[in-house]
């Protein structure tokens, strides 16, 4: 089971060499650091299930917290091994200690597919998922473009009584973006709107974003005018979105006008929007006065903060 995560998603080289540390000196030092008792130098190495447990490592509890400091430590490999130790000492494994491995597993070490695999198994064990460990699983599905597997989250948020809010949503756009599916991303915001789940701008910036990346530009500056009717106020990271969309289609003048109209909302104007989108204008287009205007919006920040 340890030995099957740990090369789930590996190259093959990666997965050789994973199997040939699976009991070198770093397993046996990780294993300490995590509250395993690792045999003396001079007996032979011994397969993690015969490691003895200190006592406080011997419920659910302690377990979690050592999975927890193992993936603070970026040690995802012990918080499987520990994982695995857990189902041979028959020690429960609850939605806690779910949702740390895969935890560990996401950040920093991007094993997503790891972190789905613990995902399925945790429904296969009969575990019910708590908002956090969903908000995980789509996390995992964001780094490795899964979308159609956030979908399949989301019927189970349903099926375990789950009610989605914001920040479920959030992920699910930050899902569809990173694997430009744009319509999805428009569907599922009227799912929310249909659910009255109360939205915010990084929910609309997300599906912004899955807009633009499918090129759908037009439709993404539409949803700074949608905000607004429904009460949400785009701020400079809603503005910036819908003109980063527009610059991925070369669409300038729609960009100047939104540029235009972001100052006159806001007052001002994001330094890093006249940076991030010139590329999209024609040479001929006269916009130093923009960067005049951030350059010096920056330069009066600056001076207050001397003063």
């Amino acid at each position: 089971m340890s030995l099957a995560l740990l090369t789930l998603g590996a190259s093959p080289r990666e997965s050789s060499q994973l199997q040939r540390g699976l009991r070198n000196e770093e397993a046996r030092n990780g294993a300490a650091r995590a509250g395993l008792r690792p045999p003396s130098r001079s007996s032979p190495q011994q397969p993690p299930e015969q490691r003895r447990l200190g006592p406080k490592f011997r419920d659910a509890k302690g377990f979690t917290s050592a999975i927890s400091a193992a993936g603070k430590a970026s040690e995802w490999r012990e918080a499987i091994e520990l994982y695995s130790i857990m189902q041979k000492e028959s020690v429960p494994v609850d939605a806690f200690a779910y949702g740390a491995i895969m935890r560990a597993c996401i950040r920093p070490a991007r094993r997503w597919a790891v972190a789905l695999q613990i995902f399925r198994e945790m429904a296969v064990a009969g575990v019910l998922p708590d908002g956090v460990v969903c908000k995980f699983a789509l996390d995992a599905c964001e780094q490795g473009g899964q979308w159609q597997t956030s979908l399949n989250i989301l019927s189970d948020m349903h099926g375990a009584d789950l009610q989605p809010d914001k920040f479920t949503f959030s992920g699910l756009m930050s899902v569809c973006a990173a694997a430009h599916q744009w319509l999805v991303a428009v569907t599922l915001l009227k799912q929310m709107r249909d659910r009255s789940v109360a939205g915010d701008v990084v929910v609309y910036a997300g599906c912004m974003r899955a807009c633009g990346a499918g090129g759908q530009w037009e439709l993404a500056a539409s949803l700074l005018q949608e905000m607004s009717l429904q009460g949400i106020e785009p701020n400079h990271v809603a503005w910036n979105t819908a003109i980063w969309a527009c610059g991925q289609e070369k669409q300038w003048q729609m960009a100047l006008r939104l540029l235009a109209e972001c100052e006159e909302v806001l007052g001002s104007i994001d330094v890093k929007v006249p940076q991030l989108h010139v590329s999209s204008l024609p040479a001929s287009i006269p916009y130093p006065r923009l960067l005049n205007n951030s350059s010096d919006s920056r330069t009066a920040t600056n001076q207050q903060k001397t003063t």
